[in-house]
C-alpha cells in the first residue's frame, strides 16, 4: 500500500481537501497526485508499506474475522491486488519511502515518523 502524506495530514487524489488518507497503489493516480501537490509547492511524500505475501495474507485472514475491521480488501482478491500494484518507481527519494510493516505497529510508526522529520515534516 501507498500512502501520501502531507505536512499535517493524509492527502488522497479522490479528495480536493485532503482529509483523507488514499491508497495510492496506481502510477496514474500517484502521477495525478503529485501534479496536483506540485502545483500548489506542497512538500509531500509517498510512505510505501511494505510485507512479505505471507503476512498481508494472514492479515487479510484476521480482518474477514474481526467484527470491529471495516475494509474492502478480501482474501479472495489478493492475487487482483497484487496483480495491479504498481511500485513507486516513478517516484523519486526526495518524495517516496519505505518502511517495513511486518514488525509491531509501535515500531512501523516510529520508523515512519523518524523518516518524515529527516525529511522536514515536522509539527511546528
Amino acid at each position: 500500500m501507498i500512502s501520501c502524506y502531507s505536512r499535517s495530514r493524509p492527502i488522497s487524489a479522490r479528495s480536493s481537501q485532503g482529509a483523507e488518507a488514499g491508497s495510492q497503489s496506481r502510477r496514474q493516480h500517484r502521477d495525478e497526485l503529485s501534479r496536483l501537490l506540485d502545483s500548489k509547492g506542497a512538500a509531500y511524500r509517498f510512505i510505501e508499506a511494505r510485507a512479505p505475501d505471507e503476512v498481508l495474507k494472514r492479515r487479510l485472514e484476521q480482518r474477514e474475522a474481526a467484527t470491529h475491521e471495516i475494509s474492502d480488501a478480501r482474501l479472495e482478491n489478493f492475487e487482483t491486488l497484487t496483480r495491479f500494484y504498481e511500485p513507486p518507481s516513478e517516484v523519486g527519494t526526495d518524495h517516496c519511502f519505505q518502511v517495513a510493516t511486518d514488525r509491531i505497529a509501535t515500531v512501523t510508526t516510529e520508523e515512519t515518523l523518524k523518516k518524515l522529520v529527516v525529511a522536514g515534516f515536522t509539527s511546528d
